[in-house]
């Protein structure tokens, strides 16, 4: 044993003195034979909490927790937890002992302890008091319970989540006998606090040795994130990983800094990939969506694990963007809309991404360099990233014209194409160009807008193009567009909307009169369509072109607009809707599926646009219907 600190000396010969037993116990014994500096010191004494109290009678001695034997005497300004030797009776709640009984010897302290290594005690003359074999076991690296390991485990679940930390935090194996009882009882970790879980966890995941502990307990991690289990052994039948989605997954989470938040990012930047797996006509697998659709999951997990907002801030970005390709003209838009630190973050996580990859087949580590070098510049020239350094000011376009909302409009506007690249940021230059700029209409609805759904008139079809230019514009404007290069202003357009109002095609859903959706509903099939897995047949009816303004999507429009193309269809005796969306778009698949749509297949539409090859398939069946040929 190492020295021990003075007031821990102090401690221990004054408890001596008063005629008690004591010795330093637990983690710090076991950091101390380690070679480590112990973050703090427990003492195990015959003495109870009231003779501790008379013992120290000169000092602060907190209660800290009597009831259970335990108080905290304060020497030198250093805080000791002082605990009466004790046994411990059931744990119905699976985390606190039923009844606590006073023991006589640290013999009988040591065998309620969790595991070996921490069933240490060491006397004031430096003797080890070991008699379970914790000094052995950790000259052999080995995480072994005292007792029963499914026993131990039984009293608190949090053992579990304790020893795959000290094997990932001290680069220790797990006892066999250990490792089976943390596998078989794993199901009691339902009964741990998600905050419990997550002080535990977050320490396991910056463990150095946390590769291993992520491979060998993968029915663990499942247990404590269902949404990781389809991942294990996912094969992905592609020639850009070696591993499968959960291998790959664990040497990412392993392969980042060695930040809580960065760690679980990485552990969950995957999540969306089986729901979004398909194979092409080469045999081989595609995922594509699966950043959007796994950012959808992980808001769900980092809810639910109760994590702080901050910390779901910082993390969601991460999973929703770790795939999405930065071009180097960008970067200003990436460093306005992420901020200094997040668009590092974001490198740090592109960079573990890629070296768990093939990285024979997709090396990036020299393009993700050049993308940190050429960020440093950005920020050390000091370029226009925020309105704050925009040469214009809402003074200056009120002076130009402008007035009300359209003010802050158009200066996120001209930051925009500022950040773009497409105007420099000069105070003429800006206003010349604010000047010739036509935004979008926005809506000017009220809280409880009325909705109604109805066959375009020729008036309809033209506010129809007005929102197709809106929503056109708004999807250009994101960081990773989901509908990447289909709806940027070549489709839909105003067109778009008057040769379906000539056919008869066009139906609108107005809110307080205005056109706030539009779609093309029609009983013409695409001919790719050949490739889906329908399972209705009968009177079918496509819905194309489904577009909601995005001032409205808090209101429920989508969903009000699909549920009434849908009792249009069965009204006019359909018998199922087919439709298709971009496999990048998340918001439209998450409406889709939301309303009960079948999921048909991932399907190359053959329209030769550049970023619109792969469109998810759907189909909802309105009444009868029957598998059939297409």
């Amino acid at each position: 044993m190492t020295a021990f600190p003075p007031a821990v000396r102090e401690a221990l010969e004054r408890l001596e003195a008063a005629g008690f037993s004591a010795c330093a116990v637990g983690g710090c014994v076991r950091d101390s034979l380690l070679g480590q500096t112990p973050a703090d010191w427990d003492i195990a004494s015959s003495a109870r909490p009231e003779e501790v109290k008379r013992v120290f009678a000169d000092c602060r001695v907190l209660p800290t927790g009597e009831r259970h034997g335990t108080v905290t005497a304060v020497l030198d300004g250093m805080p000791l937890e002082i605990t009466a030797f004790r046994t411990e009776g059931p744990y119905s709640d699976g985390r606190r002992p039923d009844r606590v009984s006073f023991a006589n010897s640290i013999e009988e302290d040591l065998s309620r302890r969790d595991f070996t290594v921490n069933a240490m005690a060491a006397a004031p003359d430096g003797q080890l008091r070991d008699p379970f074999g914790g000094r052995a076991d950790l000259e052999a690296g080995v995480i072994r319970c005292v007792g029963e390991p499914a026993e131990r485990f039984s009293e608190d679940a949090l053992r579990i989540l304790r020893a795959l930390r000290f094997a990932a935090v001290l680069g220790f194996s797990i006892h066999p006998e250990t490792a089976a009882a943390i596998r078989s009882q794993r199901g009691l970790l339902v009964r741990v606090s998600a905050e419990r879980v997550w002080e535990e966890l977050k320490k396991l995941l910056c463990g150095r040795d946390v590769l291993p502990v992520l491979l060998d307990f993968p029915e663990v991690f499942s247990q404590l994130i269902p949404e990781l289990g389809p991942t294990v052994g996912f094969e992905q039948h592609t020639p850009y990983h070696l591993y499968d989605v959960y291998a790959h997954t664990a040497r990412a989470a392993a392969a980042v800094p060695p930040d809580p938040e960065l760690r679980l990012a990485m552990l969950l930047h995957d999540i969306g990939k089986p729901a979004r797996f398909f194979r092409g006509p080469d045999g081989a697998g595609h995922f594509k969506g699966h950043p959007a659709a796994g950012a959808d999951m992980a808001e769900n997990i980092l809810r639910r694990m109760k994590l702080p907002g901050k910390t779901v801030r910082r993390i969601l970005p991460l999973i929703r963007y770790h795939d999405a390709a930065i071009r180097p003209e960008e970067l200003r838009l990436w460093l306005s809309r992420l901020g200094e630190a997040g668009f590092a973050d974001l490198l740090a996580v592109k960079r573990a991404d890629n070296l768990a990859q093939n990285l024979e087949a997709s090396d990036r580590r020299e393009e993700y360099d050049r993308l940190e070098a050429r960020a440093a510049e950005i920020l050390r020239r000091g370029d226009c990233l925020t309105l704050r350094q925009l040469a214009v000011s809402g003074e200056d376009l009120r002076e130009a014209g402008f007035s009300g909302p359209d003010i802050g409009r158009m200066l996120r506007e001209l930051l925009f194409r500022v950040l773009k690249g497409g105007c420099p940021n000069d105070k003429s230059a800006l206003l010349a160009l604010a000047g010739t700029l036509k935004l979008p209409k926005p809506l000017r609805l009220g809280p409880h807008p009325s909705f109604c759904f109805r066959r375009a008139g020729e008036s309809d079809a033209k506010a129809a193009g007005e929102l197709y230019h809106a929503v056109t514009e708004s999807i250009a404007r994101e960081l990773d567009p989901p509908c990447k290069g289909w709806r940027t202003g070549e489709y839909p357009t105003p067109e778009t909307a008057r040769e379906a109002w000539a056919r008869g095609e066009l139906f609108v859903l107005l809110a307080d009169g205005e056109v706030v959706g539009a779609a093309v509903l029609n009983r013409r099939q695409p001919e790719a369509y050949r490739q889906a897995d329908w399972a209705f047949s009968g009177s079918i009816w496509v819905l194309h072109t489904f577009a909601v303004h995005p001032d409205c999507r808090g209101h429920r429009a989508g969903r009000r607009m699909l549920d009434a193309c849908e009792e249009w269809a069965r009204a006019a005796g359909g018998d199922a809707v087919r439709l298709d969306t971009l496999a990048f778009n998340q918001p439209a698949i998450r409406l889709y599926e939301g309303a009960g749509f079948r999921y048909a297949g991932t399907i190359d539409l053959g329209l030769g646009i550049p970023g619109a090859k792969w469109f998810r398939t759907y189909e909802k069946r309105l009444s009868g219907g029957q598998k059939k040929d297409f």
